[in-house]
């Protein structure tokens, strides 16, 4: 099959980008002829198989025409490159920008969309409400979105009541791929039909080691308030006043890292953690093997949870907040912990536990990797040819 798979950004690290190159690879060994087309802010290229298109304005109002209405321009370059391949199917993946226009262009041709986040039901893709201390958002009601705050008048307003991509999306995409079951549900409350459940995957397992020797917990994510990163700290701190031979490691970077580097100073406890920044994907497998837990504090609506994967994939146990799509991923007791968002206490009393009983961390461990043989990419690019290849 000939295969364009579309996608807003290029070569950033990041969930969405990693599933994509593992995607592609995999699509690939299957003999599969796979395009990529990508917006991006500083470039402007083609190769053989890949194409970049820049996508940067010189005021508000180039910006807001093509965001909100229609890019002529961006419309005949990506129109040309279509018809130059001729795909049998395109791919949407976390495709924000320039929506319309990029539907508009693909017109004629079977389409289908992974939907990586709620940004189809939420403006800012969170599903919750951070002016009301981050309570979990019901959605449904757009007038809401307004009141609470979560809307601004100058961006997204009018984009989320006026030139609504959810009518565009429905109009254009054959089909939509649910990661998780919540994702789903949250679609269908919008009108959306087509959804098809499919659980993002992990690189496919190998021999994996379980045995727990590390007194290093590790977080791994976008240093952003909705990570929850903060609560994490709150709650290592309590664990090593009970065991100081334990260690955070904090993998990642964002907006948040000099804040959190200085609430730790405050705490006196910054010689107990290390911000070790980003890391290339090659090498992260040696953080999550070299640790004692995984910790996710996500406040927000995770809809999936690639570093809960990657945990489990390592043999790792996962401790995370009760919300969004790890509810489906952790099995409370026995690959991990869910307990309640905020609640900085009780992650430290699993973590206290999880290293005085090395036994039920490895145990953990190893449920978590017999559970991950169903997310491998082999089972999944499987099934996405079989929906390529479907109607």
């Amino acid at each position: 099959m000939k295969i364009l798979i579309i996608n807003d950004s290029y070569q950033e690290i990041g969930g969405v980008d990693s599933h994509i190159k593992l995607l592609i690879k995999y699509l690939q060994s299957k003999n599969n002829e796979v395009f990529s087309l990508y917006l991006s802010n500083d470039m402007d290229m083609e190769n053989n198989k890949e194409k970049i298109i820049n996508y940067k304005f010189n005021n508000k109002l180039q910006w807001f025409i093509s965001e909100n209405l229609i890019n002529f321009n961006l419309y005949n370059k990506i129109r040309k490159y279509i018809l130059k391949i001729n795909p049998d199917i395109i791919h949407f993946q976390n495709n924000h920008r320039a929506t319309k226009t990029l539907l508009l262009a693909t017109r004629g041709y079977k389409t289908i969309q992974t939907i990586h986040d709620y940004k189809p039901v939420c403006p800012l893709t969170t599903m919750v409400i951070e002016k009301d201390n981050y309570a979990i958002c019901a959605g449904k009601n757009k007038i809401k979105c307004y009141k609470k705050r979560c809307l601004k008048l100058q961006t997204n307003l009018f984009d989320f009541f006026i030139f609504d991509n959810n009518f565009w999306q429905k109009k254009y995409i054959n089909e939509f791929i649910c990661p998780s079951k919540l994702l789903m549900s949250k679609l269908k409350e919008y009108d959306y039909n087509n959804l098809i459940y499919l659980p993002n995957p992990i690189e496919t397992l190998k021999e994996q080691e379980t045995n727990i020797k590390s007194n290093n917990i590790l977080f791994v994510g976008r240093l952003i308030k909705e990570k929850g990163v903060k609560y994490l700290i709150d709650g290592f701190k309590i664990a090593i006043s009970k065991n100081n031979n334990l260690r955070l490691i904090i993998v990642g970077t964002g907006p948040e890292k000099d804040y959190l580097e200085k609430y730790c100073k405050d705490l006196n406890i910054e010689e107990f953690i290390n911000f070790a920044g980003n890391i290339e994907p090659n090498k992260i497998d040696t953080y999550y093997k070299n640790s004692l837990a995984v910790i996710i504090p996500s406040i927000l609506m995770e809809q999936f949870g690639l570093t809960a994967l990657e945990g489990m994939k390592n043999g790792r146990p996962i401790i995370a907040f009760n919300i969004g799509g790890l509810t489906e991923l952790i099995e409370n007791g026995r690959n991990g912990f869910l307990i309640n968002r905020f609640d900085s206490q009780k992650l430290a009393e699993k973590i206290i536990l999880l290293s005085n009983d090395r036994y039920l961390a490895e145990k953990m461990g190893q449920v978590g990797l017999e559970k991950m043989k169903k997310y491998e990419i082999k089972n999944y690019s499987n099934e996405m040819i079989k929906i390529y290849q479907s109607n």
